[in-house]
């Protein structure tokens, strides 16, 4: 089951829905969202004929890719709606001196989904004894541990790893677990 953030986005008798929606929207438009739900090419063939051929629309082949379409769509747009509400809520409402900082070094929104996440700053010892792969480690780099919240690990999109910060730029991400 799926949090109600719309209603738990609280604070101070002050409520947050009408705000996270607009943020959402931004974000994540409804075009986006359904241009990524069926880019492949044998979706999009299968769509596009579906829109002119009505009798189409009642084959097995159709009804079949239809039935895994919206699935996977409703699944992905619960996963990307819980990312984008952890991003509004670690920006805008229960920011963090680390996230704030974190946030202004990147636009990327995988790296947003991380930085809403992040527990602290962790040893560049601790990152090369967890890390399997050689990575590029400068003296003055600086690592942040981040682990998506328990409800992404039950929907099989938990991820726990490192951002990379050098300089004043987040320049990796580094997975350490997935699901």
């Amino acid at each position: 089951m799926m949090p109600n953030f719309l209603e738990s986005i609280e604070t101070d008798g002050k409520s947050y829905a009408k705000d996270i929606k607009l943020f959402i929207d931004k974000t994540m438009p409804k075009s986006r969202f359904v241009s990524e739900m069926t880019s492949d090419a044998d979706t999009k063939r299968i769509f596009d004929k579906a829109k002119t051929d009505t009798k189409y629309r009642k084959t097995k082949e159709f009804q079949d890719r239809f039935s895994v379409a919206v699935t996977v769509s409703v699944k992905m747009g619960m996963i990307i709606f819980a990312g984008r509400f952890d991003v509004f809520n670690r920006k805008y409402v229960d920011p963090t001196e680390i996230s704030k900082k974190l946030f202004l070094m990147t636009d990327d929104e995988d790296y947003e989904d991380y930085i809403s996440w992040v527990s602290g700053e962790v040893s560049q010892e601790e990152v090369k004894k967890k890390l399997a792969e050689k990575i590029e480690i400068l003296p003055d780099d600086i690592f942040y541990a981040f682990d998506s919240p328990e409800w992404y690990w039950k929907q099989l999109a938990g991820r726990r790893g490192y951002l990379q910060v050098r300089g004043d730029k987040i320049i990796n991400a580094h997975i350490t677990m997935l699901n």
